[in-house]
């Protein structure tokens, strides 16, 4: 799969700014902050897509967060990546 693949797969426009996060989904990693600063963001009405590559414990509470943050059109869980 090719850049332009994912682009398409993901709906991300050369308009977007790309964030990404790649590790164990755990809340020592800051995640819940992560997702609060991404909810000011688009206050501010930046147009981005975030990124977040992995899985962890804390997976389920980020995905609440970022529902509650109103963000679930602007962020992309992939789930584990292993190539």
């Amino acid at each position: 799969m090719n850049d332009d693949d994912l682009r398409k797969e993901f709906g991300i426009t050369d308009e977007h700014v790309v964030f990404s996060f790649i590790g164990r989904l755990v809340i020592q990693k800051q995640i819940l902050f992560i997702a609060d600063v991404l909810k000011r963001l688009k206050e501010k009405n930046l147009k981005f897509k975030m990124i977040f590559i992995g899985k962890g414990v804390d997976a389920a509470k980020l995905k609440k967060r970022v529902s509650d943050n109103g963000l679930l059109d602007d962020v992309i869980f992939t789930g584990s990546v292993t190539d």
